[in-house]
């Protein structure tokens, strides 16, 4: 900065001062001019009165300097006088007056002197003794100006952003101030990615401890069965009931496996699925379908109220996942004799699919971590109903992945309401 600060001072300043001496010997070179052209009208007239009084004796009386050249010609044209000796000498410049005589003749007097190149080739010695000097002091000015510029600034904490002390650098204060803007925008996002990081290794840690219990319980349970097995100590009339027990715990460990690919996909988003159009009240149809033996069984009743029906691009196989995870939770967490409610309303843009049951609802205290992974709200009556602890943040992801989110709400009377919101 020192350097490049030095060399705009020193080239502007040598520039102003040759563009100054150059206009400055233009105006003197003028002035002479003009003072010489004065004076060749003032020699024009001694030289009209001379000859009106004394006629060609007039010449003879006077010694012309030798840069004054006259000529005296009659009316017709004819030299009576003429000390002219003519010069092609590139350095030299003439000038003429005229005058008119009453007898009809007419005197030219023509001086000589030297041209604007002459001028300069006669100074061009001084000038650059005088511009060597001046680049020497200009030198030393520029690099002292530099470095009393540069000086303070370096001083300046950028890490703090002060604007207090500037030694007078009033200009430098919306810079600083910019500084202290972004130094505290880049601590503000420094502490967040290390929330971030923070959130996602807390995440990370209760994920591994979730899987590893989740995983632990059905395969403890097929372990202690298949040595029981082993070491023949199960009746053969208890096979059967046994052999049921591993085939429910393998389902059980196939769909966490599935569960927990999926929802890795999603969150990373390395699911990659073509869209196509799906009809949302057929999709909520085939899902009340689904779901109606499940109901049977606990005399749930499931209904509908399809207020419009919206076709969206988006995954049917995923859309209905979504769909049947929100109606199986409803089920899970009712009471025998309940009511489970699939509405679907559009408005303007927006589209949503909600999921409201008569069961024994969610605590508020629980209804910001109810979507986070292997949450469960009633431990106890989770591993009753089954499930992997998954599905309903399975359900915010597929969401998210259709430009839209899941809420969770009270429904009026008791029970919960789940709202999914698809922007279309």
């Amino acid at each position: 900065m020192v350097k490049k600060i030095f060399l705009n001072t020193f080239i502007i300043s040598m520039v102003a001062i040759i563009l100054s001496s150059v206009v400055f010997l233009g105006a003197y070179y003028n002035k002479i001019e003009k003072q010489m052209q004065a004076a060749l009208e003032t020699k024009t007239k001694l030289v009209e009165e001379g000859i009106r009084y004394a006629g060609i004796d007039f010449f003879k009386n006077i010694n012309v300097s030798h840069d004054v050249h006259v000529t005296w010609r009659d009316k017709t044209g004819k030299i009576l006088y003429d000390n002219i000796e003519y010069s092609d000498n590139m350095f030299e410049k003439t000038i003429y007056c005229d005058r008119t005589l009453p007898d009809g003749s007419i005197i030219r007097v023509a001086s000589i002197y030297g041209s604007m190149q002459n001028l300069l080739f006669s100074m061009i010695h001084p000038m650059l003794v005088v511009l060597t000097i001046l680049a020497i002091i200009l030198y030393i000015v520029s690099n002292y100006i530099a470095k009393a510029i540069v000086a303070p600034i370096n001083e300046i904490d950028l890490e703090s952003g002060k604007i207090d002390d500037i030694n007078g650098y009033e200009e430098i204060k919306p810079l600083l101030s910019r500084i202290r803007r972004q130094n505290i925008m880049i601590e503000t996002n420094i502490r967040e990615i290390k929330r971030q990081n923070a959130k996602r290794e807390s995440f990370r840690r209760n994920f591994t401890a979730g899987v590893s219990h989740e995983l632990k319980t059905p395969l403890t349970s097929i372990s202690g069965i298949s040595e029981m097995l082993a070491n023949g100590l199960i009746k053969p009339e208890d096979v059967q009931e046994f052999g049921e027990s591993i085939n429910k715990e393998t389902a059980r460990l196939i769909n966490l496996v599935n569960d927990i690919i999926l929802i890795s996909k999603l969150e990373t988003d390395e699911i990659k699925v073509e869209r196509e159009e799906v009809n949302l009240s057929e999709l909520i149809a085939n899902v009340v379908d689904r779901l109606g033996h499940i109901a049977g069984k606990r005399n749930i009743s499931l209904t509908t109220d399809i207020k419009a029906k919206p076709v969206i691009s988006g995954s049917y196989k995923m859309l209905e996942d979504m769909v049947y995870n929100l109606g199986d939770n409803a089920l899970k967490y009712n009471f025998d004799g309940g009511n489970v409610n699939f509405i679907l309303e559009q408005e303007n843009q927006k589209v949503r699919i909600i999921v409201e049951d008569t069961g024994i609802g969610i605590p508020d205290e629980d209804k910001k971590s109810i979507f986070e992974r292997f949450y469960r709200v009633d431990k106890g009556r989770s591993r009753d109903v089954g499930g992997t602890g998954l599905g309903l943040s399975i359900v915010k992801h597929i969401a998210i992945y259709h430009n839209g989110k899941v809420e969770v709400c009270d429904r009026d009377g008791g029970g919960t309401r789940m709202i999914v919101t698809i922007n279309t």
